[in-house]
C-alpha cells in the first residue's frame, strides 16, 4: 500500500491511499512525522481535483496502483496519531463494513459518511471517557455494532437503526419531525464526556416492542457478555428476555462458534434445560466437538441425569 500526503510543519495529512486490497491501514508516521490527519474526500471516488504539491511515498509511480475509494474500500484501521477526519472522508465508500478509530480523534468534518452504511465502528479509549464517539454515531443511522476498549475492558453495544420523518402540521403551519425506531433514543445516551449506560439500558422495551427479534436479542447478548456497568435490574431484564428467545440466541451464538460466550452466558443463569437441550441437538450435528462436551458437562451440572424408572 502506497500514500499521498502533505507536510504540515512537523506533521503528516494523508490525500490518498493506493493499492489493491480493499483493507487499509494508516500508518502512524511517514518519514519520521506522525500522520494527524485524513483529508477531506481522502477515500471518496468524487473529489473532484488530486491536491498540486504533494508527495507520494519513495519509488513509488502513482500510474503503477489504482486509489483505493468508493467501492474498493472495505475496512480501515486509524491509528491514535490522527486527531483530525476531513469533510466528505468516506463518501460514497458504498462497501465499506468496518472502521477502527481512537478517542485522540477531536474533531470530525461534515458528512464524513455520506453514502456509505458501515456496520462496525471499534473505539480504543486511552485515557479516561471523553471521544468524538457521539459524532460518528450520530452521522450514521443505520444499525451499528460497537465495539468499545474502555478501562482495559471490552464493551459491546448496538445502535438500531431510525430514520427521520418530516409530518407537516397544517393547522399549525409547521413542520414537525419525528424519529421511527429506536435507535435515534440510543444515540441520545452517548455525549462528548462518556457513556450513559443506565439510561442505555432503561430504553430495552422499547427496543422489544420496535425493533426486529434478531437486533433486540444482539443488543441484550452483548450488555450480557460484557457487562460494564450493568446494573442488577438491567441484567435481569436482559436474562429474561433472551430465556423466552433462546431459539434466535442460539442461532447466533452458534455461528460465532466461541465457547467462551457460552461459557459467561452460563455463569448468569440463561440456559432452561429445554433450551440446553436444544443446543446439544443442534451442535452434535456439527463438528464442534469442543463445545458439545461443554453443553453436555453444563447440563449434567445443573440439571443432573434424570433416573430410569420401570413399572413391575
Amino acid at each position: 500500500m502506497r500514500f499521498c500526503y502533505r507536510e504540515e510543519g512537523d506533521e503528516i495529512t494523508i490525500l490518498r491511499c493506493y493499492g489493491k486490497e480493499d483493507f487499509i491501514e494508516i500508518p502512524k508516521e511517514i518519514n519520521g512525522k506522525p500522520v494527524t490527519k485524513l483529508a477531506p474526500y481522502a477515500f471518496s471516488d468524487r473529489k473532484r481535483k488530486e491536491e498540486d504539491g504533494a508527495f507520494y511515498d519513495t519509488g513509488f509511480d502513482k500510474s503503477e496502483l489504482p486509489i483505493l475509494c468508493g467501492r474498493d474500500v472495505s475496512e480501515v484501521i486509524i491509528p491514535e496519531t490522527v486527531v483530525e477526519l476531513g469533510n466528505y472522508l468516506f463518501y460514497g465508500c458504498a462497501n465499506l463494513s468496518r472502521i477502527y478509530v481512537t478517542q485522540n480523534i477531536l474533531r470530525t468534518g461534515r458528512g464524513v459518511f455520506t453514502g456509505c452504511k458501515p456496520e462496525k465502528i471499534e473505539m480504543e479509549y486511552f485515557h479516561g471517557t471523553k471521544s468524538c464517539l457521539k459524532d460518528i454515531i450520530g452521522d450514521i443511522r443505520f444499525c451499528l455494532d460497537v465495539k468499545l476498549w474502555i478501562d482495559d475492558q471490552e464493551i459491546r453495544l448496538i445502535f438500531p437503526e431510525y430514520y427521520e420523518e418530516a409530518v407537516e402540521n397544517t393547522p399549525a403551519r409547521i413542520v414537525e419531525n419525528y424519529f421511527n425506531g429506536s435507535g435515534y433514543k440510543y444515540r441520545q445516551c452517548v455525549f462528548q464526556k462518556g457513556i450513559d449506560f443506565e439510561n442505555y439500558d432503561e430504553l430495552f422495551p422499547e427496543a422489544i416492542s420496535l425493533e426486529r427479534e434478531i437486533i433486540v436479542v444482539k443488543l441484550a447478548m452483548n450488555r450480557l457478555l460484557y457487562p460494564y456497568q450493568l446494573e442488577k435490574q438491567a441484567k435481569e431484564q436482559y436474562v429474561s428476555y433472551l430465556k423466552e428467545h433462546m431459539e434466535k440466541l442460539l442461532e447466533i451464538l452458534l455461528k460465532r462458534e466461541k465457547i467462551e460466550e457460552f461459557q459467561r452466558l452460563s455463569k448468569m443463569d440463561v440456559w432452561n434445560e429445554d433450551s440446553i437441550n436444544k443446543a446439544i441437538e443442534i451442535t452434535a450435528k456439527t463438528e464442534k466437538r469442543e463445545l458439545l462436551s461443554f453443553l453436555m458437562n453444563e447440563k449434567r451440572e445443573r440439571f443432573g441425569q434424570k433416573k430410569k424408572t420401570f413399572e413391575l
